[in-house]
């Protein structure tokens, strides 16, 4: 897995290259849904934080994270994921092994709080949206309002 510069940035998966934003908790979830089922070669997902509950929470209106990292996978799509070293908790040494038995490239690093995503040499976004962690049902209290740009 390597990073490597972005040539063209482009609303990729939206409906249209004014779609620059991404606002809502669903957005997001469709927005990495639609990333890993599109990409040509690779994603590569940088999240201080991983939750083996965000990896398999699914619903009526989305698959499981795991099942769509999966399908990449099985498509030859390189899945690169980068997190911080400091979560130990059981529910992220379980969500670093869900990765790990993906065969995905798992980077753990020191002080990493960005919140990216790259797809293939086509878009890179920016945000405080969580990707492998995030807490999706609004009824919590650690659901927050989070905002990404693309």
């Amino acid at each position: 897995c390597f990073l490597y510069f972005v040539t063209s940035f482009g609303a990729y998966g939206m409906a249209n290259e004014m779609d620059s934003f991404l606002t809502t908790t669903d957005e997001h979830l469709v927005f990495i849904r639609s990333s890993l089922r599109s990409a040509k070669e690779r994603v590569i997902i940088v999240s201080p934080y991983i939750s083996s509950r965000a990896l398999a929470k699914a619903d009526s209106r989305f698959e499981d994270l795991k099942t769509c990292i999966e399908a990449s996978r099985k498509r030859g799509i390189e899945v690169c994921v980068f997190t911080d070293n400091k979560d130990q908790n059981p529910n992220t040494v379980i969500g670093r092994e869900v990765l790990s038995n993906l065969n995905v490239d798992l980077i753990i690093v020191s002080q990493l709080h960005s919140k990216n995503l790259i797809i293939d040499n086509d878009c890179i976004t920016f945000g405080s949206f969580n990707w492998l962690s995030a807490v999706t049902d609004p009824a919590s209290i650690y659901c927050n309002y989070e905002t990404t740009t693309i």
